[in-house]
């Protein structure tokens, strides 16, 4: 799909003397930039609800998971050190 956008100047000879240097076009050069952009605000986005949903309280069934195993990482490491 063709799309007219209006960039600065100095940023259209920045795109074409990269494209000319690379072999490529243009529309080349700002695909994989919208692209990449996309993919940072993408991510960004999951780091923010990773972030959201860390920060609510554990449930008590989720305590009691963490402490089982915390338990069980303490047995095998007693077991490991008992062994030497």
């Amino acid at each position: 799909m063709k799309v007219a956008i209006s960039v600065p100047d100095d940023l259209f000879q920045a795109v074409d003397q990269l494209a000319r240097l690379g072999k490529t076009s243009r529309s080349s050069i700002f695909v994989r930039a919208v692209r990449e952009h996309l993919k940072r605000l993408e991510n960004r986005n999951l780091l923010q609800r990773l972030n959201e949903a860390w920060a609510e309280p554990l449930t008590n069934d989720e305590e009691r998971v963490l402490r089982l195993g915390q338990d069980l990482t303490s047995e095998a490491i007693d077991d490991d050190s008992d062994e030497n």
